[in-house]
């Protein structure tokens, strides 16, 4: 009679269970060191882009807002800048877009992009997306009807306008309590 460890039927599958066990005991390693730091890193890239929006140290508070969650919009942030003028700062991402999804913040105020900011972008210039970054007042001012930055000509600006007229939207229901 065989030994049970030679018979091809138990001894692959217990070997592949064992191979699966130890990847994934890896894997698991891996994410547990990593993940601290991977936040870490973008705090540091969203604190950045808040020092782009207003300047730095410039804002003297920063609030969450609740809010029921959409496709276009990550987080709402009531800020407070030290000339005491209110503002509400939208961390957006841009969807469906041929260069994949951007994440950026705009600053919103009086029904208004006041100010806007990309969330760790090193290489501004590709597909399209250095239309938004190279000048960058060019959204500021946008308030749903003036989108002038080759709208409707690549996926990459219709996927930024319509992260912006969620937050207009969005910033519209705040103001009339709706």
């Amino acid at each position: 009679m065989k030994n049970l460890w030679e018979n091809k039927f138990v001894r692959l599958p217990l070997s592949l269970a064992a191979v699966c066990l130890i990847f994934s005991s890896l894997l698991a390693l891996t994410n547990f060191v990593t993940d601290p730091i991977i936040a870490s890193m973008q705090e540091e890239k969203e604190k950045k882009a808040y020092e782009v929006l207003y300047g730095e140290g410039s804002i003297l508070s920063r609030d969450e807002v609740s809010f029921e969650a959409t496709d276009n919009i990550n987080s709402i942030t009531k800020v407070v800048t030290t000339d005491n003028v209110e503002h509400y700062v939208y961390n957006l991402s841009t969807k469906n877009v041929i260069s994949g999804d951007f994440n950026f913040l705009a600053g919103i105020k009086d029904g208004k992009v006041d100010a806007y900011s990309f969330i760790g972008v090193e290489n501004n210039n590709n597909y399209g997306f250095a239309e938004f970054s190279n000048g960058k007042d060019r959204l500021v001012g946008y308030d749903g009807s003036n989108f002038s930055i080759v709208s409707g000509a690549s996926n990459t600006s219709n996927g930024f306008k319509t992260a912006l007229d969620a937050a207009l939207a969005h910033y519209a229901s705040l103001s009339t309590g709706a």
